[in-house]
């Protein structure tokens, strides 16, 4: 499975925006994630990748599981996600715009143990490159328009200070 967690700077955690895998999984994965949550929320706190080997080895994981089955009981069937995943690799990614910080989360996984072999990770670090380029492009764009809107509400405060500088008595009407 591959997702992608962006950073909602109204609501300050990080919500799923992209997802390929088996669809119940994604309601797993649906929930929201905050800085220093296990897993994704842990890369975003530290701003490093991580690899995983063996999950189904870690404590953690174990209990992360058994607490996505109790989301929907539908995944603790014996061929789900949870029990066939075994290693993972989760990256930061960083536009640069906020200095450091991380403005989403890549996080893919194999059903294979110590999948992600410095090979397999350096092509994963080629695609989170694009990511970053295209999430630069989407937060300019956001920005662009935000300044637009800006640019329009002071026009027409302008305009509107204009009009009520004609005639007589210009400073009680502005006030």
């Amino acid at each position: 499975t591959c997702h992608v967690r962006v950073y909602d700077f109204g609501r300050g955690d990080f919500h799923l925006e992209g997802f390929a895998g088996p669809a119940p999984v994604r309601k797993a994965f649906d929930r929201p994630r905050a800085k220093g949550e296990l897993f994704s929320g842990r890369v975003v706190e530290t701003a490093e990748a991580e690899v995983f080997d063996d999950l189904q080895s870690l404590a953690i994981f174990r209990n992360f599981k058994a607490n996505a089955f109790g989301i929907d009981q539908s995944l603790a069937e014996p061929s789900s996600y949870w029990n066939r995943v075994r290693s993972a690799y989760i990256v930061p990614i960083s536009t640069g715009f906020f200095n450091d910080a991380v403005d989403a989360v890549l996080n893919i996984s194999s059903d294979s143990v110590a999948f992600f072999t410095a090979d397999r990770r350096s092509m994963v670090d080629e695609f989170v490159t694009l990511a970053a380029l295209a999430l630069t492009k989407d937060w300019l764009q956001r920005k662009r328009e935000e300044i637009h809107g800006d640019y329009r509400q002071i026009s027409g405060m302008l305009s509107e200070m204009s009009h009520n500088l004609r005639g007589r008595n210009a400073l009680n009407t502005i006030y």
